[in-house]
């Protein structure tokens, strides 16, 4: 009864989290690069793989210059998000990173099922037809990680953008 419930939920909760773990060890690898690296946060913006025309990235980069100087790109954008959760223009950001989190966790738990799909069907162990579950795990995942990706970018991109009209408008003052 209440014991088998308190069970479920306490495995549920323990696959979740094993999953975000997944997850956060493949983030790099939706972006383009090795497992173990951090996220590059101007991937699509300023960096590997921009969406930006060069003079929209020339722009951007001067206006974090301008308001950070001294600290690299990185920093800078960094510093820009937190700036702008100080001054709570934040509300849209704070969507798009949800939808981040969300497409990275369906992108992983689709990858995880492939892996066990494949697995239990090469071992001979499983009643589910490859020829369907396969494909399907497969271009789900493919289809979450591309979601994942510009989720990413438009976050990047509300950071840039954000800033760039809080410069524009000389607001700046942090209660």
């Amino acid at each position: 009864g209440s014991s088998a419930l308190v069970g479920l939920v306490a495995a549920a909760f323990v696959i979740g989290y094993a999953n975000a773990s997944v997850g956060n060890a493949l983030e790099p690898v939706f972006l383009g690069a090795r497992v173990g690296t951090w996220p590059d946060p101007l991937w699509g913006t300023l960096a590997v793989k921009s969406r930006y025309s060069a003079e929209t990235r020339e722009y951007h980069a001067a206006v974090l210059a301008k308001r950070y100087p001294g600290v690299g790109q990185p920093t800078a954008y960094k510093l820009a998000y937190t700036e702008l959760q100080q001054l709570k223009l934040d509300g849209p950001l704070q969507l798009t990173n949800q939808h981040i989190g969300f497409a990275r966790g369906m992108a992983t738990a689709c990858l995880i099922g492939l892996l066990v799909t494949v697995g239990a069907g090469l071992g001979g162990r499983s009643h589910l037809p490859l020829t369907v579950w396969v494909p399907a795990f497969a271009g789900a995942t493919m289809l979450f990680v591309q979601r994942y990706r510009r989720a990413w970018f438009r976050f990047g991109d509300g950071v840039l953008s954000g800033i760039a009209l809080v410069d524009r408008t000389c607001v700046g003052t942090v209660d």
